[in-house]
């Protein structure tokens, strides 16, 4: 198998905790070349740790001569849109990116990033087991309802268009696009979401709940989807459960494996695995693409207006 080489732009928390043991549990698909933090002290922690040739402290140190492939993953701070440069400049000189989410807040970046043709934007949950599950078992038939949780504890700036999109980005997979919108949301700040449903009509005619909260006592994913007689559960990560004709079975990804790492259960590896793919020539195109992602960032923006609240920066 031909290694591509890569560079990882962010050395953050994010690329410590999921994307940088991610890389290193599929080594043998990639060579680690440059990584790029504005903090030294991070970037060279991750050289020596996981074996990068380099550490730079800006995208501009990328050699395109050197790598094929960038993984982008700033950190994105109130009011900094910390992935539309270094995507762009990529971009340009001809490398293929994934990019982590938000791609951008901003409307007019978000049409110029979409039409990137060696972009592919993380929406991670996609290749998450149990998700990939619960869409295998409806084969193509269509959805009748689709309801939708994701809670967690203590209020984030642009909550939805940079966290909860995940889920909506996961509606959007399953069902298709979204015909009619109607939401409602409790807020304090109009750029911190305490609350926010939305009920959905989506173009085949099934219909959408929509739910996040900020104000829940824990960490929660859910999604429940019906039709047809059948009846799809999913507790993300851990467990999906489906009923059809009487009889009830589960999936749970952990029991296929001794130890699933979070990386590969939350879909983060083999998210990665169908960059590599792509960027390879295996795959004709990127498994996500940037106007398929842009769609549900449109979706969020529509969602927010609807309830009153700042959606994208125009």
């Amino acid at each position: 198998m031909k290694r591509v080489r890569i560079a990882v732009v962010g050395a953050g928390a994010m690329a410590r905790s999921v994307y940088l043991p991610a890389l290193a549990a599929i080594s043998e698909e990639v060579i680690l070349d440059t990584v790029v933090d504005i903090d030294q002290v991070k970037a060279e922690w991750a050289k020596e740790r996981y074996g990068f040739r380099r550490a730079a402290a800006h995208v501009s140190e990328v050699r395109e001569g050197d790598v094929e492939a960038a993984l982008v993953i700033t950190p994105v701070r109130e009011g900094l849109d910390a992935h539309y440069e270094p995507v762009m400049e990529l971009c340009r000189r001809g490398i293929y990116v994934l990019c982590e989410k938000p791609l951008t807040l901003s409307r007019r970046r978000l049409e110029q990033m979409a039409a990137q043709p060696t972009l592919m934007p993380i929406f991670n949950r996609r290749f998450t087991p149990v998700y990939q599950q619960a869409r295998r078992l409806f084969c193509g038939e269509s959805l009748q309802c689709l309801y939708a949780q994701k809670s967690g504890r203590g209020p984030v700036t642009r909550e939805l268009l940079t966290n909860s999109i995940h889920i909506l980005d996961v509606m959007r997979w399953m069902a298709g696009e979204v015909r009619e919108v109607e939401a409602m949301a409790l807020s304090e700040d109009p750029k911190q979401e305490l609350a926010l449903g939305a009920l959905l009509r989506f173009a085949s005619g099934a219909v959408g709940i929509f739910h996040m909260s900020r104000g829940a006592g824990q960490w929660v994913e859910r999604l429940e989807a019906t039709g047809h007689g059948r009846t799809v559960c999913v507790e993300a990560p851990h467990l999906v459960r489906w009923a059809f004709e009487d009889k009830v079975e589960e999936y749970r990804p952990d029991l296929n494996r001794w130890i699933m790492p979070a990386e590969a259960k939350f879909g983060f590896t083999p998210c990665l695995q169908r960059f590599l793919a792509w960027v390879r020539g295996i795959e004709p195109e990127a498994g996500i693409t940037g106007p398929d992602a842009a769609q549900s960032y449109y979706l969020a923006d529509r969602i927010l207006r609807t309830a009153g609240l700042p959606g994208l920066d125009e």
